[in-house]
């Protein structure tokens, strides 16, 4: 006699599989069938499925930094405005204005993960909520009457050490010190772990002429005394220092105005733009850090595109065995 198979028997990579075929507002809805479906809707693996079977207006991925939770709110934020857009009276969105009035100099702004606003005056760093119905209140603050606000000497980065989006680096240019130095914090924009930053390393910041941070890495470029000065590179959560070699064609220090960098997942990417074409170098990451260990990178790849090139830009985009790799 055949027997039944009840859904509890029935394996998790079947619920899974069906889960991702589902609509977005049916993946929702099974949470309060019970709890073993409940569990499954908020895989990452379910979240992967409806976010590239989807036909509604959304950023590119899903990238494989994107948690099931972000990916969730993507498709939630964009169903809203699909049916707002298509609705016979559609919803007038209020308009916010920023209530703090800032300088119309010595002050930097950015915005981290589309929610949060970063400002940078002379007393200090600021972060606020703009999703919250008091954005004129920081969330965070940390005091530095010495941070110097200019664009090239200042950057963050988000998904610090794969953290996630709220865990965010955050790098500047002290100008209390002599030399100065370059002070990287560690900011949690978390609501539900409480707002944290603290002061994760300070290295030294003698002639920076531009900050460069990507991929839990930071270029710090300085001015040379000499083209046979090695540049450093530092990886900041094991605090290590690794070494590569000047471009061969900067001999003088105007010659730093032709170079760009690009930081991207295991490897540094260095460019020397002339006239009429551009000089391509790479060099490889090294995958694991000891603390404070310091040694040589070496040139994996090096070529010659035929225009001159301004600037690069590194766009991350998950492969298909990155995507399905973590279930959170």
């Amino acid at each position: 006699m055949k027997q039944n198979l009840h859904f509890n028997e029935l394996p998790m990579d079947i619920v899974l599989e069906i889960l991702g075929q589902l609509p977005m507002e049916d993946i929702l809805r099974v949470r309060q069938v019970c709890r073993r479906l409940c569990q499954a809707s908020y895989q990452r693996s379910v979240w992967v499925s409806a976010y590239e079977r989807s036909r509604l207006l959304l950023p590119e991925g899903p990238l494989s930094s994107q948690s099931s939770f972000q990916l969730e709110a993507l498709m939630i934020r964009a169903t809203k405005i699909e049916r707002n857009w298509t609705s016979p009276r559609p919803a007038v969105f209020t308009q916010r204005r920023f209530p703090l009035e800032l300088p119309t100099y010595d002050f930097g702004a950015n915005i981290i993960s589309g929610r949060f606003l970063q400002l940078v005056r002379n007393n200090g760093i600021s972060w606020y909520d703009l999703d919250s119905s008091d954005i004129g209140t920081a969330v965070l603050t940390y005091s530095c009457p010495t941070v110097l606000p200019m664009y090239e000497h200042l950057h963050y980065q988000v998904n610090a050490n794969g953290e996630g989006p709220d865990s965010v680096w955050v790098a500047f240019l002290s100008r209390s010190h002599f030399p100065p130095k370059i002070i990287i914090l560690k900011v949690d924009l978390s609501a539900k772990k409480g707002y944290k930053v603290e002061c994760h390393e300070e290295i030294p910041g003698g002639n920076i002429t531009k900050i460069k941070i990507g991929f839990d890495w930071l270029l710090p470029v300085k001015e040379f005394t000499s083209p046979d000065e090695p540049m450093e590179l530092f990886h900041i959560p094991s605090r290590s220092v690794v070494y590569l070699p000047m471009h061969h064609r900067a001999q003088h220090l105007s010659d730093l105005n032709c170079m760009n960098y690009a930081i991207a997942p295991g490897f540094l990417v260095l460019t020397f733009v002339l006239k009429n074409e551009t000089l391509f170098d790479t060099y490889t990451l090294p995958r694991q850090l000891e603390p404070y260990s310091s040694g040589r990178l070496i040139r994996s790849h090096s070529g010659v595109y035929p225009h001159g090139i301004s600037n690069i830009q590194v766009v991350e985009s998950a492969t298909p065995l990155e995507r399905h790799q973590s279930i959170h």
